[in-house]
C-alpha cells in the first residue's frame, strides 16, 4: 500500500500533457499553384518544365554555367519577348526560380508556381531561344486507367485510334478542357486478360 501511495502522490507533480495545434497544411498562394490534399512533391513537379536541348555545343555550355546564369539567361530572354509583343500574359505573373542540368544534357527549369509553369509552356517561343536551336519543351503526360470497360465495345486500332481520341476528348471537354490544343490523347490500347476470356474485364498493365 505504501508504494502505491508514493506513486500516486508523485503523478500530480508531472508536467501535464500539452496539446497543441493539429498539423497544419502546407502554406501556399492563391495563384493556382496547389490545392488541398496535393503533396508537396506534386506541387513541385507542376512547377517544374524540362527543356529539351538538341544542339551538342549548347549542352556543352550549359554543362558550364551555374544555374543562376542559366535562369538569368531564360529570364532576359523571356523579357524581351515580352516587351517585343507588348503582351500582358507575357508580362508578369510567372518567373524562373531555379534550373538544373540533367545528366543527359536537358534543363530542368522550375517556375515561380504551377499557374506560373503553365504560361511559360504556352508561350515557349518566348524563352526557349536561350536553350539553342531546335529546343522545346517536353509536354507533361499521365496515364490514365479505365475500369469496367468491355472490350468488344471499342475496336482500337492503328486507324481507329485518332478518331476514338478526339471522341473521349470532346465528351469530357466539362473537365478537361474545350479545346484539343489542352489536352492531347497520345495512345489508347488494351490492357492484358488474366486469361483468354474475352468477356472479363482487363486487369494487369501491359
Amino acid at each position: 500500500m505504501e508504494t502505491i501511495e508514493k506513486a500516486t502522490a508523485v503523478a500530480p507533480s508531472a508536467p501535464p500533457i500539452r496539446s497543441g495545434p493539429p498539423p497544419s497544411l502546407p502554406r501556399t498562394s492563391s495563384n493556382g499553384s496547389s490545392s488541398i490534399g496535393v503533396s508537396l512533391a506534386e506541387l513541385r513537379e507542376d512547377r517544374e518544365i524540362i527543356v529539351k536541348v538538341r544542339d551538342s555545343d549548347t549542352r556543352e555550355t550549359l554543362r558550364r554555367r551555374i544555374p543562376r546564369e542559366i535562369v538569368e539567361q531564360a529570364e532576359r530572354t523571356w523579357e524581351q519577348a515580352a516587351r517585343r509583343k507588348a503582351s500582358a500574359p507575357l508580362g508578369g505573373g510567372c518567373h524562373f526560380l531555379a534550373a538544373k542540368v540533367l545528366p543527359s544534357g536537358d534543363v530542368k527549369m522550375t517556375a515561380n508556381s504551377a499557374s506560373g509553369a503553365e504560361l511559360l509552356r504556352k508561350h515557349a517561343d518566348g524563352w526557349l531561344k536561350s536553350f539553342g536551336p531546335a529546343a522545346h519543351v517536353r509536354k507533361p503526360t499521365w496515364g490514365v486507367v479505365v475500369r469496367g470497360v468491355d472490350t468488344k465495345t471499342m475496336l482500337l486500332t492503328p486507324e481507329s485510334m485518332a478518331g476514338m481520341a478526339k471522341e473521349l476528348v470532346r465528351q469530357n471537354s466539362h473537365s478537361w478542357g474545350d479545346s484539343e490544343r489542352e489536352v492531347e490523347i497520345l495512345h489508347l490500347g488494351w490492357l492484358v486478360d488474366d486469361d483468354d476470356d474475352d468477356d472479363d474485364e482487363f486487369i494487369d498493365p501491359i
